[in-house]
């Protein structure tokens, strides 16, 4: 086995699932609360290859 590369997918097998109809190929997903700033997310979105993010919004008051 080679030197890891932390761009290379990790792969133990099959570990794709569904969730309302949509097969995800990996279980790891990103909550999007706490990051300083939006272009620190994005980067953080493109790093972690998450299959799916957690976010949430809040309506204005009026």
């Amino acid at each position: 086995m080679g030197p890891l590369n932390p761009t290379d997918p990790i792969r133990h097998g099959d570990d794709s699932w569904t969730v309302g109809g949509v097969t995800l190929q990996s279980r790891f997903l990103l909550g999007t609360a706490g990051y300083p700033s939006p272009r620190v997310l994005a980067d953080a979105v493109a790093a972690g290859r998450a299959a799916a993010t957690a976010s949430a919004s809040t309506r204005g008051e009026g």
